[in-house]
C-alpha cells in the first residue's frame, strides 16, 4: 500500500497553486473529468537545479471530457483529447491544453500489459522551450484495463502495480517523479480547486 503523502509548505503551497492554474485553464463542460496526480521527484537532471531537484513534490491536475471520442478507432489503442492541464513541480508552473490519453489494453494484443498513459505538450516553458509530459501508469498482468475505451473515472495507482511515474523534459533537462497517489475529482473543478486551497490554507495554520 503506497504511503500517505504528506506535503510540506512548498507541497501546500503547489496544491493552492495547481487549482488556480487549473481553473483559469479549465473550460465548461458537463462531462468534465478531473484528477490530481501527485509525486515526488526521484531523479533530476543538475542542469535544471535550483528550479527541479530531487525530492520535490509534484502536483499534476488533468481534465479530459468523459464522452471524447477515440481518435483513431481502428488502432487498436484509445487515443482522447485532453481539457487542460496544470503542473507544478520545484519552483515551476506550467498549463496547456495539448496533450492526449491513450489507453493501451493487453487483450487488444497492441501491448504486452495495460497501460494509462498521459502525453502533455506545450506546457509552459521553464527557459525558451514548451515542456513535454509523459505520466504512465502500468499493469503486467493485463487485468487494470479491459478495453481501450477511455475511462470515465480516474486511474487508481493501485491497479497498476508495475509502473507509476511521470517523465519531464524541460529541454535540454530531463526529470523523473515517483506517483504516490491519484485524487479524483470532487463535485466539481470549483470544488476541487476549493479543496486544495484549503488543504495549503489549513497547512499554514497549524504550521
Amino acid at each position: 500500500m503506497a504511503p500517505a503523502l504528506r506535503p510540506g509548505p512548498r507541497g501546500r503551497a503547489l496544491l493552492a497553486t495547481a487549482a488556480a492554474l487549473l481553473l483559469a485553464a479549465l473550460p465548461g463542460t458537463a462531462s468534465a473529468v478531473t484528477f490530481t496526480a501527485i509525486g515526488v521527484v526521484a531523479v533530476a537532471d543538475a542542469s535544471l537545479a535550483p528550479a527541479v531537484v530531487a525530492t520535490n513534490p509534484l502536483v499534476l491536475s488533468l481534465t479530459f471530457d468523459a464522452g471524447a471520442m477515440d481518435a483513431d478507432p481502428d488502432g487498436g489503442i484509445g487515443t482522447y483529447a485532453i481539457q487542460s492541464a496544470a503542473l507544478g513541480v520545484g519552483t515551476y508552473l506550467g498549463t496547456t491544453t495539448t496533450g492526449v490519453i491513450q489507453v493501451f489494453d493487453d487483450g487488444a494484443g497492441t501491448s504486452p500489459g495495460d497501460e494509462y498513459r498521459v502525453t502533455l505538450v506545450d506546457l509552459t516553458p521553464l527557459g525558451t522551450n514548451p515542456v513535454t509530459l509523459v505520466l504512465s501508469l502500468q499493469d503486467a498482468s493485463g487485468a487494470a484495463l479491459s478495453g481501450d475505451a477511455l475511462p470515465t473515472t480516474p486511474p487508481l495507482v493501485a491497479s497498476f502495480p508495475d509502473a507509476a511515474v511521470v517523465a519531464l523534459d524541460f529541454a535540454p533537462g530531463t526529470a523523473t517523479a515517483a506517483v504516490i497517489t491519484i485524487v479524483p475529482e470532487p463535485a466539481t473543478p470549483l470544488l476541487l480547486a476549493a479543496g486544495l486551497a484549503g488543504l495549503a490554507l489549513a497547512g499554514r495554520r497549524r504550521g
